[in-house]
């Protein structure tokens, strides 16, 4: 694959306005958070509302997954790291950003909050494709910190993680609502030939 960008954390916001949609992204360093859903994205806002923050968001990677772990002695694995859909934490997304996330990563993309919040402070949404796990988890070199198994709440250490691509850029460009566009103008473009058939 051509034309990869290596990013490290932590990660600017120079570097990002730098990507544009449809570049892909490799990351490599040691803030990278699993924040799998908008329930433990409340936990890590509650702890930084409350003076007493888990992690540290200013450069850092959010990624919505699941991920799998499996307990070792002194610390955990990661078996798999599996986006999950990330529509489910636009309520929250755009506070993450406010407060220094730079990369929202995950599958499906994200609302129009989302997306404004990236332009404004800088950030991008990287896309990972469903069923990449296995190619995924070579990438993770370390758990740093464990908040609570149960709840996919934790921070990586990464090494050439990736590829993900741009799905959503700092300059306004959205993916998924492009696809989306091109898909309802082809349909429309597919129903107005079949009823020039059923014309004739």
């Amino acid at each position: 694959m051509e034309n990869i960008v290596d990013i490290k954390t932590p990660i600017s916001e120079e570097d990002v306005r730098k990507l544009k949609a449809g570049d892909f992204v490799r990351l490599t360093g040691e803030k990278v958070y699993i924040v799998a859903n908008s329930n433990v994205a409340g936990i890590l806002l509650d702890s930084i509302d409350k003076g007493q923050p888990i992690f540290d968001l200013k450069g850092s990677v959010i990624y919505h997954c699941p991920c799998g772990l499996e307990k070792l002695d002194g610390g955990y694995r990661v078996r798999w790291v599996g986006a999950t859909t990330s529509m489910m934490s636009e309520p929250v997304t755009p506070r993450l950003i406010e407060l220094g996330a730079r990369v929202i990563m995950g599958k499906g993309g994200m609302g129009k909050a989302t997306l404004q919040a990236m332009q404004h402070y800088g950030a991008v949404y990287l896309a990972t494709v469903g069923a990449t796990s296995s190619l995924l988890v070579r990438g993770v070199s370390k758990v740093l910190k464990m908040v609570h198994p149960d709840i996919w709440l934790c921070q990586l250490e990464v090494s050439n993680f990736g590829p993900a691509i741009v799905g959503m850029d700092a300059h306004g460009r959205n993916l998924f609502d492009e696809v989306m566009e091109a898909a309802r103008q082809k349909a429309s473009e597919i129903m107005a030939q079949w009823g020039q058939v059923g014309k004739s």
